[in-house]
């Protein structure tokens, strides 16, 4: 087969082709120029360039937690917005309607869609109740969160039963302010079951280790850039972790002192729940810590940095010894072990079932999409099988049972 070619293209195309690039013109011209010419313009052009480096890297990361976070910027640590949130004593919560990077609020003030009031007859209806774990953070989509994930386990395994549920998760929220969020914002909605997952392990190692609210303080220049920011929290961090992984140098946790109110605490929050004809279950909190890490591997993930430019631990509980942090979630999740028992509550063991993998955490302690599918599919599976979860759908279901 032959092929007409016009010379007139071929022509310009050759040329087009044989045309040095631009840099390479620019190249040429800068060789042209005397020395102290060509030494004065690399010495502008390099701090330009510098500085364009920089507002590229500002401008991703910026673009990068608006789209998740929303203007507030990284949720977990910066100025409360009030756009975002209000308060209510001392704690907050969501403002109906409101809306965090990709994620909005229902009119209700709860995370995701508004539910039905009344409530249906015959439906039970799940409230989950937490901190940034149970609220999701890192996870966008409603439907990826794992409390969505546990709700569709949960259907699937009782598909005659009609269900919905509210996400009452807040960012920060130690066991009291979830027992008010409980009290005072969820239980006028009717919830049948309250899924707890409780995290108060940070917020005690600072009040037991005498650290306030942390000890990194931006400066100047990190609080007006989240790049930098990001650059220097981490710098700090690996300074921190330094000293975390010594066990000489490190400050050390004494857990039976600080874990001393965590039984007491819980129960109430329990107690309280039972009383209100609600049926509290108990969720372990699994943390990308475990004991089976080597004391390597725990000082890396103590410093992990998340979507937020945040080194979580080694940042929030600065100095503190890794291998006491380690072992304070699994302390403080044996408490809220026999908590339950001692309130005949289900609890739902998940330390053992969710892999330490780095795609199914974001950070320390906060699950990605992967990992909240993982962990959503543990705690829905285990109210499937809990017998006192049973009889509370059969009852308040109006006769639905499990398919057989």
């Amino acid at each position: 087969m032959f092929t007409f070619e016009n010379p007139a293209t071929s022509t310009a195309t050759s040329a087009a082709a044989a045309r040095p690039s631009v840099f390479a013109r620019l190249w040429r011209r800068l060789a042209a120029l005397p020395p102290w010419q060509r030494d004065v313009f690399i010495g502008l052009a390099a701090p330009a360039a510098l500085c364009m480096v920089f507002a590229a890297g500002e401008i991703a990361l910026r673009a990068e937690q608006y789209y998740r976070f929303g203007s507030q910027g990284p949720a977990v640590e910066s100025v409360v917005n009030r756009n975002v949130w209000e308060s209510v004593g001392e704690r907050r919560r969501p403002r109906p309607n409101a809306v965090l990077g990709r994620i909005q609020f229902s009119d209700q003030g709860f995370r995701g869609k508004a539910v039905a009031i009344p409530k249906p007859e015959g439906t039970v209806r799940i409230a989950f109740l937490g901190a940034s774990g149970t609220f999701d953070l890192f996870v966008t989509h409603d439907n990826e969160t794992w409390p969505a994930v546990a709700m569709a386990r949960l259907g699937a395994a009782y598909p005659r039963c009609r269900f919905d549920f509210v996400n009452a998760g807040v960012l920060g929220d130690i066991t009291r302010a979830v027992e008010s969020r409980f009290v005072e914002d969820t239980q006028p909605y009717a919830p049948d079951i309250a899924v707890v997952m409780l995290n108060d392990i940070f917020s005690m190692a600072r009040r037991h280790l005498n650290l306030g609210d942390g000890e990194y303080r931006p400066s100047w220049l990190a609080k007006h850039s989240h790049l930098w920011r990001t650059v220097e929290k981490n710098m700090e961090a690996e300074q921190l972790l330094r000293i975390a992984g010594r066990r000489d140098l490190a400050k050390r946790i004494d857990l039976p002192v600080m874990l001393a109110d965590v039984g007491s605490e819980a129960g109430h929050l329990l107690a309280t729940t039972k009383e209100q004809g609600v049926l509290p279950v108990v969720v372990e909190k699994a943390p990308w810590l475990r004991r089976e890490q080597s004391a390597d591997e725990q000082l890396a993930l103590a410093g992990a940095t998340n979507l937020a430019g945040t080194a979580t631990r080694a940042v929030y509980v600065p100095q503190a010894y890794t291998g006491d942090v380690t072992e304070a979630f699994y302390s403080y999740n044996a408490r809220l072990r026999e908590a339950a028992a001692a309130h005949a509550a289900p609890f739902i063991a998940t330390v053992e079932r969710m892999p330490a993998r780095p795609n199914y955490y974001a950070d320390t302690v906060h699950t990605t999409a992967a990992g909240s599918a993982i962990l959503g599919a543990i705690v829905g599976d285990g109210l499937a099988a809990n017998t006192a979860v049973a009889r509370l759908i059969a009852e308040r279901g109006k006769g639905c049972n499990a398919a057989r």
